[in-house]
């Protein structure tokens, strides 16, 4: 069992959250954008 804090374990968990944390930012971007587009598209067709 190694310790949690030891440098190999830190290093490996500081880069799978910044795995998550890259594809978690993409994702909302992605829907932030599709979002954002279905309402311009709404008020084109409104207006």
């Amino acid at each position: 069992m190694e310790p949690l804090m030891s440098p190999i374990g830190a290093s490996r968990l500081f880069w799978v959250r910044l795995a998550v944390n890259l594809w978690a930012w993409r994702e909302n971007s992605y829907i932030r954008a599709a979002r954002w587009n279905i309402l311009q598209r709404g008020r084109i067709e409104s207006g």
